[in-house]
């Protein structure tokens, strides 16, 4: 593989040692401002890196992941993309199949998840199942493939730099079209979700399909980051300098993006790190914390930005109540089998008369029923699939965060405790963000993060729990 692969600066501890990063697949990315000035032209970046990492999979599987992260943050192609990764990832798990000490129940919980949405739809609609079942390919296949390819740290490491670059360069061009305007590297060729761009103003996209979108993917590859800088786990000043950039660039398009929720979830995230350093460390990142937001909350209500916007003033803010009252009367109407997945939709107009009136009328808010799904993950999991549905979705919850917390106190080196540090707080920024939308239908970072604490799990067992932390050399 070193044929594919060049080293990632000059110095390192012995956690990193031996750890490449990918250039040759990752090159195209750089023909981004010349070919991608069209969703067409982006398109065949994105499927020739892909290609890339296929041929290098065949050699070592853990470069599926890089197919998988350029499905998931640009463009959606699973249905072409997906059954060529799961194949070279099958192949691989012939050799080995090992999904470490703590999948079984987050695996068992999952496939009961499934189980009671098949039954639910088959109650509510028989038809749909094979639309649930294509929604939830991907899913249970990344909770699969990330244990299973990531078999060792340097693995680990190789796919979390993957998926840095993509998010970070999204980032970079989130914030280009704040400067060229938001139809430089406009919205990625999608079959299935026709988007005009107007829809969207000024936000930016990045290489992502929408806001929403973009916030939910960078929070997931922020707070690792983060979490790597709190522990100072980078392996030399140079990396240490590279992944502040990185920080900078996402935090810049996050708030470009202008989407409120990531606010909320932001802070919530890093509430739950500093809590968990304890000590100097985190009373002064909850102490920067309240001054930053602080800050930003005064400046947002002096401009007159967007993120203070409520139910009064702003048609968005208005829908949510709308439909979150229509969800929960929904549920406490079927709370056993719930109504079927997407099913909310068509339902929902007949509970117009449920929600008061001044509340549907607030912005012509009631106009959202029978158009959009609750915007509340929980609520969605509930008004689906019953009362069950929403246990185990919370269980599976859980089960990350139990992974991801054993994983923080048994790792000696910095590094790979930032990296569990920071998926905690993704954890508790993707609970929070997908309290205002409908993230877990809609992307995969929920999956994500399961198959990440399920990996992490594997590689911390393997790690003596008396194992002295690793010193780091000179730079």
């Amino acid at each position: 593989m070193s044929a594919f692969a060049a080293p990632l600066g000059t110095a390192r501890d012995d956690a990193t040692k031996g750890i490449s990063l990918p250039w040759l697949p990752l090159a195209p990315l750089l023909a981004i401002p010349i070919l991608g000035t069209t969703p067409e032209r982006l398109e065949l970046v994105v499927l020739g890196i892909q290609a890339i990492f296929l041929v290098m999979a065949l050699r070592n599987p853990v470069w599926v992941l890089g197919v998988l992260v350029l499905s998931e943050f640009t463009i959606r192609n699973y249905e072409l993309i997906l059954p060529a990764v799961a194949l070279i990832a099958l192949g691989h798990a012939l050799v080995d199949a090992d999904l470490g000490p703590r999948a079984r129940a987050m695996t068992i919980t999952a496939g009961l998840f499934l189980s009671l949405a098949v039954v639910s739809t088959l109650a509510a609609d028989a038809a749909l199942v094979p639309v649930l079942l294509r929604s939830n390919a991907p899913d249970i296949a990344v909770l699969l493939i990330i244990p299973l390819v990531i078999r060792d740290r340097r693995s680990f490491l190789q796919a979390a730099l993957v998926a840095l670059i993509v998010g970070t360069t999204s980032a970079a061009v989130a914030l280009a079209q704040q400067v060229v305007g938001p139809r430089f590297l406009s919205v990625p060729h999608n079959t299935v979700v026709n988007v005009d761009l107007a829809d969207w103003g000024s936000r930016a996209l990045g290489l992502d399909l929408n806001p929403i979108l973009l916030t939910d993917h960078l929070m997931l590859l922020l707070f690792p980051v983060v979490g790597v800088l709190l522990m100072r786990g980078a392996p030399s000043r140079v990396s240490g300098f590279l992944l502040l950039a990185a920080v900078l660039t996402m935090g810049g398009a996050l708030f470009f993006t202008e989407t409120r929720s990531w606010v909320f979830s932001a802070a919530a995230a890093l509430i739950a790190m500093a809590l968990l350093l304890r000590g100097r460390t985190g009373g002064e990142l909850i102490l920067l914390l309240l001054l930053v937001a602080g800050g930003f909350l005064f400046w947002a209500d002096q401009s007159g930005s967007r993120y203070t916007a409520g139910p009064d003033s702003e048609g968005s803010a208005a829908a949510r109540p709308v439909l979150w009252t229509a969800a929960l009367n929904m549920a406490m109407d079927h709370p056993v089998l719930g109504v079927g997945y997407d099913q909310f939709k068509e339902l929902s107009p007949s509970y117009a008369n449920t929600i008061a009136k001044a509340t549907l009328d607030r912005q012509g808010a009631g106009t959202i029923l029978g158009k959009e799904s609750p915007h509340n993950d929980f609520l969605n999991a509930w008004v689906s699939f019953g009362t069950g549905g929403l246990v185990l979705y919370v269980l599976m919850m859980l089960f990350i965060a139990r992974n991801l917390l054993h994983a923080l106190g048994r790792f000696r080196d910095p590094l790979m405790k930032g990296i569990a540090l920071g998926c905690f707080g993704a954890l508790v920024a993707f609970a929070v963000n997908s309290s205002f939308h409908n993230l877990f239908t809609s992307a995969l970072s929920f999956w994500i993060l399961a198959g990440v604490s399920l990996a992490l799990t594997k590689l911390a067992e393997r790690e003596p729990a008396d194992q002295p932390a690793p010193v780091a050399k000179g730079d």
